[in-house]
């Protein structure tokens, strides 16, 4: 099914390969359970760089507006590049910061 995918590793694994330093909050995510079945919604870990340090969040799979929040109406998963970087839906989001979402397609 479009926009699921799954994270069948730990970001201790991720960090490890990307040589970055396991900080405390790292210690926390790190044990993670694997999931093989990430919906849109749902809340995987992604990477993010702030401020030169490589952080592991979690956040929200997909993105609406706050009034399509509002409306319960649900969220994009995807988008073209040529309309995310032209359009007015995405475009703030470019100035704001992007992020890495380790991912398998394992559908």
């Amino acid at each position: 099914m479009c926009g699921r995918f799954e994270q069948s590793e730990t970001p201790r694994y991720y960090a490890d390969a990307l040589s970055v330093h396991i900080s405390e909050r790292l210690k926390m995510l790190s044990d993670n359970t694997p999931s093989y079945n990430i919906a849109p919604g749902q809340r995987p870990w992604m990477i993010m760089l702030r401020q030169g340090e490589l952080l592991f969040i979690s956040m929200n799979w997909g993105y609406r507006t706050p009034q399509e929040g509002t409306e319960k109406k649900k969220p994009w998963i995807c988008a073209r590049v040529e309309k995310s970087l032209t359009g007015r839906y995405f475009w703030h989001m470019f100035s704001e910061g992007r992020v890495i979402i380790p991912a398998a397609d394992g559908m």
